[in-house]
């Protein structure tokens, strides 16, 4: 059950392959607009290479993180910016603008799942329905910054629970999934700072799995 569990924890690095360029969304005031302009302007530079490690928190003493296995790695590779906002997938709305923990104005996107279940997107061509079914489950809120239209913080966390097959065993269920992203700015430019994951998973109806970690992105330019 552990590599289930890995493959969760590597599926919530949602915003992996996040990187924010320049740029602004000046004038925009519906919901789609916005957030269409921040995660179109999310992108891997070729020139910014990544140290991404993780620290279970469930171990107070715990001061050592350690690399993402080749699985997780897998898993994060399949999940991405553009993915998670795929047109459609969520409703969206606009908030009150917020001030950050850091004391920023910030323009507030929330999202949702859409209401009917016939609604919600299938996923593309080759994409995986279990990780799509879960991404179709998610509500949160993004934090945009005005002055450069780049993502600040997003955090999320699954409406309803998704069940899954283990070694072909119906009775898996990943009861939670919370995750708060984080991004630092240098310049104009924000860049993947951490992460924080929160998951419970049971099987047959018994807590298997509760843990939190805490993902740290190095980025060297």
């Amino acid at each position: 059950m552990k590599p289930m569990l890995m493959y969760v924890v590597a599926a919530a690095l949602l915003l992996l392959g996040a990187i924010p360029i320049y740029g602004r969304n000046d004038g925009l005031t519906n919901p789609h607009a916005i957030l269409g302009v921040a995660v179109a302007k999310s992108r891997m530079y070729d020139k910014y290479k990544y140290e991404v490690r993780k620290t279970n928190l469930n171990n107070p003493g715990t001061k050592e993180s350690e690399p993402l296995d080749n699985n997780e790695n897998d898993v994060a590779q399949k999940i991405s910016l553009p993915i998670l906002f795929r047109v459609g997938r969520f409703q969206l709305s606009r908030s009150d603008d917020e001030v950050t923990r850091e004391g920023l104005q910030a323009i507030v996107i929330k999202f949702s799942p859409q209401g009917e279940k016939i609604l919600r997107l299938k996923p593309e061509k080759g994409g995986d329905p279990t990780y799509n079914r879960g991404m179709n489950n998610l509500a949160g809120k993004v934090f945009i910054d005005p002055a450069t239209g780049s993502i600040m913080r997003a955090e999320g966390w699954l409406t309803e629970g998704i069940s899954f097959r283990w070694k072909f065993i119906p009775g898996g269920r990943i009861e939670k999934l919370d995750f708060e992203f984080i991004q630092e700015r240098r310049g104009r430019k924000w860049i993947p700072s951490e992460m924080t994951i929160t998951v419970k998973v049971s099987f047959l109806g018994f807590e298997i799995a509760h843990r939190r970690y805490r993902v740290v992105f190095r980025c060297d330019e």
